[in-house]
């Protein structure tokens, strides 16, 4: 059997202009949440705060109250992150801590108690071994990140081992008996590409590549985009969504719903990483090249700002 878990990340930030958060609610949003209820389907999302108080104060309530309605069914399961979105690793620790805090604070202030996420999004999926100490003492179960952060990465080695059992890693990787576990999920980055830059458009397309993996006979994909795909970044996307949703070949699950059906653990160390990253760039050690590339005075001016404002 191969099961999927899809997750989708919503985010506008702060300084978004009204008009486009509420076009973007208009043409992706509403259309996600329509696709969920004729679909009966089931997605991991994460929802930053930042967004989830546009929303409120735009007059949305109705996406709040859609999310909530299929929270309750749980055909979403949420996944905690940072309230406005930042680079958490380049953060120290205190900082990295009130945003993930402020962020289920927020959540909990629009969605009850139906918003009690067990896993974690990073933001860009950046993610450093300080963070995931950090979310272990948080008491979250999982952390989501790119396949990039897999020790020893290679295709062959993704579709025969990756998603094929599960992952954790320890505070402490090396003395690890006294310490809080993480679990960790990792982004399939071929399929989540193919559909976040349509280059797949169909269901036959979808199958296709599909059957060019090596999987086992029990094997899980985990797709991670961002929501905003789906009829406003790429239009028509949306017809792939509900098909991939509706397809009976495969099993839909939420990723916390992966712990039921796979049981084999190994410890690992995750690699510092994030989504944005490239196999070249993690052989250089360049692993935020989208924000704080060697060389680059603009990302080198920023960060000498953020440290001013910190």
């Amino acid at each position: 059997m191969l099961y999927l878990s899809i997750l989708l990340h919503i985010y506008q930030p702060p300084t978004q202009f009204p008009q486009v958060t509420k076009q973007i609610t208009d043409s992706s949003y509403r259309l996600i949440l329509k696709i969920l209820d004729k679909t009966k389907g089931k997605i991991t999302l994460n929802i930053n705060a930042s967004l989830t108080e546009q929303l409120a104060r735009l007059g949305q309530d109705d996406v709040l109250r859609g999310i909530s309605d299929l929270a309750k069914v749980r055909q979403i399961e949420f996944t905690g992150s940072a309230a406005y979105h930042p680079l958490l690793p380049r953060l120290p620790k205190d900082l990295m801590e009130r945003q993930i805090v402020l962020n289920t604070q927020i959540n909990k202030k629009y969605f009850g108690d139906l918003y009690c996420p067990g896993g974690f999004f990073p933001p860009e999926m950046a993610y450093s071994n300080s963070l995931g100490e950090l979310l272990a003492n948080l008491n979250f179960d999982y952390v989501i990140v790119d396949e990039h952060a897999y020790p020893g990465r290679t295709k062959k080695r993704i579709h025969q081992e990756l998603y094929v059992k599960k992952y954790k890693t320890y505070n402490n990787y090396n003395s690890y008996n006294n310490y809080k576990p993480l679990n960790i999920f990792f982004r399939d980055d071929d399929l989540s590409l193919a559909i976040a830059f349509s280059q797949i458009k169909t269901i036959a397309e979808f199958r296709h590549l599909l059957s060019s993996y090596v999987l086992n006979h029990n094997s899980y994909i985990i797709i991670a985009l961002d929501g905003e795909t789906f009829g406003h970044h790429q239009l028509g996307q949306d017809k792939l969504l509900f098909d991939i949703l509706s397809y009976k070949a495969i099993k839909i699950v939420t990723i916390n719903e992966l712990k039921k059906y796979f049981h084999k653990e190994k410890v690992i160390r995750p690699m510092t990483s994030c989504w944005g990253v490239s196999d070249d760039d993690m052989r250089k050690k360049i692993y935020w090249p989208r924000w704080s590339y060697p060389g680059n005075p603009i990302h080198k001016l920023q960060w000498k700002l953020t440290k001013l404002v910190i």
